[in-house]
């Protein structure tokens, strides 16, 4: 998960990565012997080079056999074993509620911090100039993070 870009949406990832990892936890030996290390390289680079509509190689439900996976659908399979791994620890229900709320709002509209300033940007090219749009882009996103709206509640209308 990208970092940002308010505050709220980096406490949100935050707690998303720490849940997956301990919902993974039982599961890590037989993870890392059928997910080695260069599947996971391959992996790094897709959702650099994609973003969160890459697709990643994953294990099949099964843990099986590895596959081409959707990165949003390994996130949607993960969130509510984040949610049950986070609810053992000593992390106050309300705030795993609402921050791991915030990573599913992003996940059910697909949408990312950079996401996001391409498609207001393109939006604003229709009646700006080049400078003018990456002026309003640029207004908005401080605007929004200056009063801490978790990402997908933005507007993607100008």
């Amino acid at each position: 998960m990208p970092a940002g870009p308010t505050a709220v949406d980096m406490c949100a990832n935050g707690l998303f990565v720490i849940g997956a990892a301990l919902a993974v936890l039982d599961d890590i030996r037989h993870l890392t012997s059928i997910l080695p290390f260069h599947y996971t390289e391959h992996n790094f680079y897709r959702a650099a080079k994609y973003g969160i509509g890459a697709d990643v190689i994953w294990p099949h439900k099964d843990q099986v056999q590895l596959q081409d996976t959707p990165l949003l659908n390994v996130a949607r399979d993960l969130l509510p074993r984040a949610r049950e791994a986070l609810q053992r620890t000593a992390v106050d229900e309300a705030e795993i509620h609402r921050l791991l709320g915030i990573i599913e709002g992003r996940i059910q509209i697909g949408m990312t911090g950079a996401r996001w300033q391409r498609q207001i940007t393109e939006s604003f090219l229709r009646t700006q100039t080049p400078d003018e749009a990456f002026k309003s882009m640029l207004s908005l996103y401080m605007g929004n993070q200056k009063t801490n709206t978790p990402l997908h509640e933005w507007t993607l209308s100008s």
